[in-house]
């Protein structure tokens, strides 16, 4: 058992199949876990936005421009004014890309921990079983005995299947079409 399962994925898994076995539709319990992870990971969002927005207020600041203008031929010269801005105005250059990188490994897990939930074979089950967890409230409150295999349809979807609306025998994408264009 890695650490990586331990700490992010049975968690997940738990808490998914907890929302599952109170809403009873798995497609919303996707949706309402989506939106707790948003939540437990908005103050990296804003965090993020924050140092953005600092970054490009200072990259558009007089005194930001009048450097770039005296030290365009010295990129050493250049390199330590840029960070002295930064110091003094309390800026860390590396402010908006940290919490992208922890945000990450938590989608990777959301992603792997429906995917753990919605197995289908056997051994997919068998795995899934391996990683709810054995003791109470989570063993009283989620009975996978009662909930496998979970119900994977929502709306037109079988959630376990890569998504297509079929239109005079073609498959369309849908949803990878609504959140190309939302985007």
């Amino acid at each position: 058992m890695s650490i990586w399962n331990t700490i992010i994925i049975e968690p997940m898994v738990n808490i998914l199949l907890l929302i599952y076995q109170v809403i009873g539709n798995f497609g919303i319990a996707i949706i309402l876990f989506t939106i707790l992870i948003r939540l437990i990971t908005h103050p990296l969002s804003v965090s993020q936005i924050k140092s953005g927005q600092k970054m490009q207020e200072i990259q558009r600041s007089k005194e930001w421009l009048e450097i770039q203008k005296k030290y365009k031929d010295d990129k050493q010269k250049l390199q330590q004014e840029q960070m002295r801005l930064y110091q003094e105005n309390k800026i860390n250059p590396l402010g908006s890309c940290l919490p992208t990188l922890i945000q990450f490994p938590i989608i990777i897990g959301l992603y792997q921990a429906i995917i753990r939930v919605l197995g289908g074979s056997p051994v997919q089950l068998i795995d899934l079983y391996s990683v709810v967890y054995k003791f109470p409230p989570f063993s009283t409150l989620i009975p996978i005995a009662k909930m496998v295999p979970i119900n994977n349809q929502f709306l037109w979807m079988d959630l376990s299947q890569p998504e297509k609306f079929y239109i005079f025998g073609i498959g369309i994408p849908v949803l990878a079409i609504i959140v190309v264009a939302t985007t």
